[in-house]
């Protein structure tokens, strides 16, 4: 597959699926598709070297490691984003479509991603607690 650098991707995450929305630099979408979650790889591997949002959900981190491989990424901070907090209804294919456009404009209000190191440290106490 050629890699592109003139994509920018949406990417909303649910348990076991994904709607992912490209757009182009001409502020087209170019492809709109639900995939499998773990068919996310190949999606990342066609546009590599692209930007791409992914917004904030349980479990983001090994989804967002995964793709930060191949993509330039963005954790979107649903709580800090008004298309994605104030819809009465959810809307999946909406939300894919902005998180790229909003990416496209630099406007994406960007959730803090901790180190890994961090992460790893954070699950331990968490199951430490639960324990």
């Amino acid at each position: 597959m050629t890699a592109t650098t003139d994509h920018y991707l949406g990417i909303d995450v649910h348990k076991r699926q994904a709607q992912v929305a490209v757009l182009d630099d001409e502020v087209e979408v170019t492809e709109e598709v639900r995939v499998a979650k773990a068919d996310l790889d190949e999606i990342a591997q066609k546009y590599a070297g692209s930007s791409a949002a992914l917004e904030v959900g349980s479990n983001y981190f090994t989804i967002y490691d995964r793709l930060d491989e191949e993509l330039d990424m963005t954790l979107a901070n649903p709580a800090k984003t008004d298309w994605l907090e104030d819809q009465k209804q959810k809307n999946d294919r909406k939300d894919a479509k902005n998180l790229d456009r909003y990416l496209r404009l630099g406007e994406v209000p960007e959730s803090y991603v901790p180190p890994e190191e961090y992460r790893r440290y954070r699950a331990l106490a968490r199951s430490q607690e639960a324990g």
